[in-house]
């Protein structure tokens, strides 16, 4: 629960696939998970519109 919180002060996301935390440390928007999946502005990679 310290880490689920943590993440959440601090902006974490989960995985919408695994459900991992993932986080943007530095660099462009494009985060890839472990599993795979593929994310941008917190949106599954492709679907953001900004």
């Amino acid at each position: 629960q310290q880490v689920l919180q943590a993440a959440d002060e601090n902006g974490w996301q989960r995985c919408y696939s695994c459900r991992r935390l993932v986080e943007l440390d530095i660099g462009c928007n494009h985060i890839t998970c472990h599993c795979g999946a593929q994310y941008i502005c917190a949106q599954r990679w492709k679907t953001c519109t900004c």
